[in-house]
């Protein structure tokens, strides 16, 4: 069991992790993101008092890893397909670092990256989120929770969601769900359920498989600093793993415990009500998570 420290700078507001991601940069190979990640503990720390973080994942249970997994094998069927009726040789069109990878709800703002003990936050590589293309419709990218399939400015899917509304009812003369109450059953226009609704072939699936992700995930130039902010609305039914208020004269010096994020995906609140805070976290991360 190898475990990696990663060291992350936050700023007032909403930060995101994928700390597949962040091992992937500092183990310098692809670290799958389909894993469960265990953070075995860490710290966070600020030089500012009345500072609040909360650190949230998505939940770790059977019916958001199921969610997740439905993706994963509706995003194969698609490239899939596509391979097989492009022809002969197609498995050469596969990029060399393709991975599944997914966003944690609405937010698809670029995630933190760990920064380097020389305080310098250490280069990207190549680290483009799935996104899977029916046969009709508009092309989707990939979110585990959401209370809607679609944010103000991006065709997404939640795949909890998803999930949830193409699941029979339990009862003895099983019902699927309707839950917009449309008098239309979720699961006959949901969209991974129809994404083979005829067979005209979609080029920009081919496109897609050969070009995102082509290139690793790590960088092989210099290290260079970047300044980003990062918000979103509030998700629903994210897991609650940390919280801890700074008060009085105290300064934020606070103990993680360790947690598990599915897919590696973490969210960190923090907020300042006198002055902006700008906390270090830092987390013992193991590197081999465990596949579901």
């Amino acid at each position: 069991m190898a475990i990696v420290r990663l060291t992350y700078k936050l700023s007032e507001g909403i930060n995101y992790l994928d700390l597949a991601h962040g091992l992937s940069l500092t183990e310098r190979r692809l670290i799958h993101q389909k894993q469960v990640f265990t953070v075995m503990g860490g710290m966070i720390v600020d030089d500012t008092t009345q500072t609040k973080v909360k650190i949230s994942t998505a939940p770790n249970n059977f019916y958001t890893r199921n969610a997740v997994t439905r993706g994963f094998r509706a995003w194969k069927a698609s490239r899939a397909k596509a391979l097989e009726a492009s022809g002969e040789g197609a498995e050469q069109q596969v990029a060399k670092y393709s991975d599944f990878k997914v966003r944690l709800d609405d937010a698809v703002s670029a995630y933190r990256r760990p920064f380097s003990a020389g305080s310098v936050e250490i280069t990207a590589g190549e680290w483009q989120y799935s996104t899977i293309i029916p046969e009709q419709g508009v092309e989707r990218q990939l979110k585990i929770v959401g209370s809607t399939h679609d944010s103000s400015s991006l065709a997404q899917y939640s795949l909890a969601l998803g999930w949830l509304q193409t699941r029979a009812k339990p009862v003895r003369d099983p019902q699927m769900a309707d839950l917009n109450s449309d008098g239309t059953p979720d699961n006959e226009v949901d969209f991974i359920n129809t994404m083979f609704q005829d067979t005209q072939e979609d080029a920009n699936r081919l496109g897609d498989i050969s070009s995102d992700n082509n290139d690793s995930p790590f960088p092989y130039g210099e290290l260079m600093t970047t300044q980003s902010t990062y918000s979103a609305s509030e998700p629903r039914n994210l897991q609650l793993q940390f919280i801890s208020h700074s008060g009085g004269a105290n300064e934020l010096n606070a103990s993680i415990p360790g947690f598990q994020a599915l897919c590696g995906l973490v969210r960190v609140d923090v907020s300042n009500s006198e002055e902006s805070a700008d906390p270090i976290l830092i987390i013992d991360v193991e590197t081999k998570g465990w596949n579901f």
